[in-house]
Parts: structure tokens; C-alpha cells; sequence
């Protein structure tokens, strides 16, 4: 069974203890959560778009129901990185043309989990840098 992002993230929010925390981590454990959560977590890694663009509409979609998932569009996050040759070279106007599209291509949960990745914070209680660290001694610097 396929779970998103965001209802990992609820799941660790709801999460009394660390060592739970750490439990789900763990259980989901797979190279697309340790990807996104080294995008979310490595100090490194910046964005450039820090909201949901001008023109964003909200599809109507039932959640399980989208064109896309966030794990299946991580590969294409790069587009969207400070520092990436691609992105730099994009023009504001398209970055956001292919922002939009990806957004909308997404289930509303899963949009506004990747604009939170975007920022940073991933707005989940207890998840922190350290804790990414002690569970995945590899993974961040």
C-alpha cells in the first residue's frame, strides 16, 4: 500500500515520543522519503518559490485520485533549486508556469506539503533536524 508524504509527516506529528518518531521513519524508510527529507532538512539545499504561485487553482480531486504524487515528481524538483545550472537559467516566468503545473498535477495535501518543503518546514511537530540525523546517520551533513 502507498502511502503520501503528508500523511507520514501526520503520523510523526501525532507521535507522542522521539523513539516513535523515529519507529515510523524507520517503517517508511524507502530512497523517496530519504530524498525528500534530505531536501527538506539539508542546509544546503534551497528553493526558489516560497508560495503557491499566482494563478494556483486548487484541483477537485479526491485524495488517492491525482495526476501525480510527490515522490513520482521529486526528480523534478532540481528545476526548482538555487544553485542548479537549469533553474538558474529558467526565467521567473517559466519557473512558475512549471511550478503551477506540478502543483495542480498533485492532491492538495501533497501541493502544500511540497510548498512547505520549499520553506524548510515541513510544519510537523517533533520533526527536526537532529532527529533526521540520529535515525539516518547518513543522510544530512
Amino acid at each position: 500500500m502507498n502511502i503520501n508524504f503528508y500523511e507520514i509527516l501526520n503520523q510523526i506529528s501525532n507521535s507522542p515520543s522521539k523513539k516513535e518518531k523515529q519507529s515510523i521513519l524507520l517503517q517508511y524508510a524507502s530512497p523517496l522519503l530519504k530524498q525528500f527529507l534530505s531536501l527538506a532538512f539539508h542546509p544546503d539545499i534551497r528553493f526558489y518559490p516560497s508560495s503557491f504561485p499566482e494563478g494556483y487553482k486548487e484541483p477537485d480531486t479526491l485524495p488517492g485520485i491525482s495526476f501525480s504524487t510527490l515522490p513520482c515528481e521529486l526528480k523534478r524538483l532540481y528545476l526548482f533549486q538555487i544553485g542548479n545550472e537549469t533553474a538558474d537559467s529558467l526565467t521567473i516566468e517559466k519557473r512558475n508556469n512549471l511550478l503551477l503545473q506540478l502543483l495542480e498535477s498533485l492532491e492538495p495535501a501533497e501541493a502544500q506539503t511540497l510548498i512547505n518543503l520549499f520553506n524548510k518546514d515541513l510544519k510537523t511537530k517533533g520533526l527536526t533536524y537532529s532527529l533526521i540525523k540520529e535515525t539516518f546517520p547518513n543522510l544530512l551533513p
